[in-house]
């Protein structure tokens, strides 16, 4: 919007109302004002920099509240010089002010904890009563009256002294703000609005989703349509869950807004990669694709563009065509952690595991807590225990893993890896305090073998029957059922063993799979030993149970 010749209140009146536009020009008009005002209290360039821009996030979130809008400009010095003293006592909390009156400071160095700057130098250059005075209301925040009673004197003579005491800390602002060039940075209206967005992708990153929802709603409870808040808040999912209607909804409407933005319609393909949305995934790819490749027809090392269309491709599974952009991509950005992990992805679809196992090692390094972290953790985890059958690494991993993210998803997996790994006690913890909100047949039948080995059959027996609650797979079932068979025989029910025994002996090894993992993994080991357990313990003396008992021994020990 043009702002040349529009008033102060008209401005912050559009800004009240969300316009932020209106908010940056005002920034711009009475930035360098806010900046002198920060800088006579607090001395310091990057401390009045800070200042400002906090003081002026706060009041973006309360234009609201302003009350005359023609006088928005001592309201945002006010918020400014409340901020600045915030800091002011935030470096010193409490002031020794009685040692002070009528000491004499000449040849004396400033005390710990005294206002550093112009601040320190005005209080060195006013009558002791004065820089009392300032002391007190300023840095300790008592009202006029109390600083009255505290110096004998009255508000009158108190309010002279403070006068007198702001009108050196301008001329000392003005001498210190010609020394630092006399302004602010020209981007630093735009600086402040992007803050929230910072602080929001900051979040996100480090896996803290509500807190990063809310930054972004605060950008659009101001400005419904700001395409940037509304991609963000479409991406505040976590990597084990799927985006839900709120998160689609807020691409959508990106979308809408920026139906030209690359990145927009990337995210919204993704988000729309789940049953029922088949239609508008399939219309979704073909502008990615369109809008990628105009991209790189004008300039072939765009890495947003290469990024977006290989995530297409590889999620596509066509892992061939996708596989040399990302070699491209890595060898443009060797650090970024999306490229890499995309790679590391595309590797592995192609049985190039080994190649894609150094890939997430370089994931993780420098990610700390961040959501590649997680990533980079799970991809390993995997990778050594379906690959290399190294369960301790796969452990450190997992758990690794589940330490960032801590959701119930995960912690499914985790019992799944602890029951692979031969030692479901930690598997049972994690059980107990999240089964309510398990919905992985796997994880409940893992929790059932675990309380089987643990001497608990009714808690077994309990998780073996959600395990089979609306499970598709008749092996999975089958196998269930066998265990179920050994339970009942352990706590003498026959026709209950019988029963499912009968349907346990449907089981086809050579199908056997979502239990007990493909052939060659640590989890496959596990799971046939204890099958075997099961089937020596109701098949003694039956014929049928006998003969896949004896299948099972047979692949048993080919492991």
């Amino acid at each position: 919007m043009k702002t040349a010749g529009i008033g102060d209140g008209s401005l912050a009146r559009a800004a009240a109302a969300g316009d932020l536009a209106a908010f940056e020009a005002l920034v711009r008009r009475h930035q360098h004002q806010l900046y002198r005002e920060a800088l006579g209290f607090l001395g310091s360039h990057d401390d009045a920099l800070d200042a400002v821009q906090e003081a002026l996030i706060g009041a973006l979130k309360r234009f609201h509240q302003l009350r005359e809008p023609v006088k928005v400009g001592p309201w945002l010095r006010t918020a400014v010089r409340h901020r600045s003293l915030n800091m002011l006592r935030d470096r010193r909390r409490r002031i020794e002010i009685h040692a002070r009156y009528g000491e004499s400071r000449e040849g004396e160095g400033g005390s710990e904890g005294e206002p550093p700057g112009p601040a320190a130098r005005l209080l060195d250059r006013l009558p002791p009563a004065s820089a009392a005075a300032f002391l007190l209301h300023y840095v300790d925040g008592r009202p006029l009256e109390a600083v009255a009673r505290e110096l004998q004197s009255t508000p009158a003579s108190v309010k002279q002294r403070l006068y007198r005491a702001r009108r050196h800390l301008r001329e000392e602002a003005l001498a210190m703000a010609r020394e630092n060039g006399d302004a602010l940075p020209d981007d630093f209206a735009a600086r402040v609005v992007a803050h929230l967005l910072k602080s929001g992708r900051d979040d996100r990153l480090h896996l803290r989703y509500e807190a990063a929802r809310s930054h972004f709603q605060e950008i659009l409870d101001l400005q419904p349509g700001h395409s940037t808040a509304l991609l963000e808040w479409g991406r505040t999912y976590g990597p084990m869950e799927s985006p839900g209607p709120d998160q689609v909804g807020a691409l959508e409407r990106a979308a809408r807004t920026a139906p030209h933005s690359l990145e927009v319609v990337a995210e919204l393909e993704l988000a729309c990669r789940q049953p029922g949305r088949e239609e508008r995934s399939r219309e979704l790819k073909q502008r990615v694709l369109a809008l990628a490749d105009h991209r790189l027809a004008a300039d072939e090392v765009d890495v947003e563009a290469l990024y977006c269309k290989a995530r297409l491709l590889r999620g596509a599974g066509e892992f061939a065509r996708a596989l040399p952009l990302l070699k491209s991509l890595v060898k443009l950005a060797p650090r970024d952690p999306a490229c890499l992990y995309e790679y590391g992805l595309c590797l592995s679809r192609l049985d190039r595991h080994e190649e894609a196992a150094p890939v997430y090692e370089s994931v993780l390094r420098g990610e700390g807590t961040t959501f590649w972290a997680f990533c980079g953790h799970r991809q390993l985890a995997t990778h050594h225990a379906y690959r290399t059958g190294e369960m301790e690494k796969a452990m450190g991993h997992m758990e690794a893993a589940w330490r960032l993210i801590q959701s119930p998803g995960e912690a499914g997996n985790l019992i799944y890896f602890h029951s692979g790994a031969g030692r479901p006690d930690r598997g049972l913890e994690l059980y107990e305090e999240n089964r309510e909100h398990l919905h992985q047949p796997r994880v409940h039948a893992a929790a059932g073998m675990g309380y089987l080995l643990a001497g608990q059959p009714g808690e077994a027996e309990g998780a073996f029957h959600r395990a089979l609650e609306g499970v598709a797979d008749d092996d999975f079932a089958a196998e269930t059922h066998l265990h179920l068979a050994r339970i009942a025989h352990e706590t003498d029910r026959p026709e209950g063993m019988d029963r499912h025994l009968r349907r346990g002996l449907s089981l086809d090894l050579g199908r056997r799979g979502q239990l007990a993992g493909p052939p060659g993994s640590p989890f496959r080991r596990w799971w046939t030993r204890w099958l075997a357990e099961s089937l020596q313990a109701v098949g003694v003396d039956r014929g049928d149970a006998k003969a896949l008992l004896a299948e099972v021994k047979r692949e048993l020990d080919s492991l």
